[in-house]
């Protein structure tokens, strides 16, 4: 009917177009501002009330933690127990000044300590321009690694995609 009296397609769907984009725009506006603060709210309070509940401190083992370091090094570890400052299956890559991958350091188990991170049953190998294994590995069972990370630094990576915004993400 709209047609018949003369009105074009684009000027009939034009309204819509424009209740979809205005409701596209306040809803990418709440995902970025009210949503991440209230996703951390909810999390923080459900660990309060399970604390609560259970009448201690709940022990929590963080699973699949990634995280970039100061100097630009990859640290990627299968899980982290926050009570006992342990990292399991640690991998790390650090990098060169030109970002590209130079040592591969493997270890089954990261204990940190006062005066560092102490590294058991690992590996370390070197890597060329390609990502490829140059020279021969060492194998080591127990050594102290200098690093500037901090065990808070790991729970602080492990935040739930749905607590960033797009600039953190």
């Amino acid at each position: 009917a709209m047609r018949a009296s003369g009105l074009s397609l684009g000027r009939i769907l034009l309204p819509f177009l424009f209740l979809g984009s205005l409701v596209g725009t306040f809803s990418f506006l709440v995902n970025e501002t009210i949503v991440p603060t209230a996703m951390a709210k909810v999390g923080r309070i459900k660990e309060e009330n399970l604390a609560y509940t259970k009448g201690s401190s709940k022990e929590a083992i963080l699973e699949n933690v990634a995280l970039f370091s100061k100097e630009g090094d990859l640290y990627y570890a299968a899980s982290y127990d926050t009570q006992r400052r342990i990292l399991r299956n640690l991998v790390i890559f650090k990098e060169s000044p030109e970002r590209l991958p130079v040592l591969k350091i493997q270890a089954q188990e990261a204990r940190f300590a006062e005066n560092g991170w102490f590294l058991s049953r690992g590996s370390k190998y070197h890597l060329d321009p390609d990502g490829k294994i140059a020279g021969v590995p060492v194998f080591f069972v127990k050594e102290k690694f200098a690093s500037s990370v901090k065990p808070d630094e790991f729970v602080k990576a492990k935040r739930e995609r749905e607590l960033m915004n797009t600039q953190e993400l």
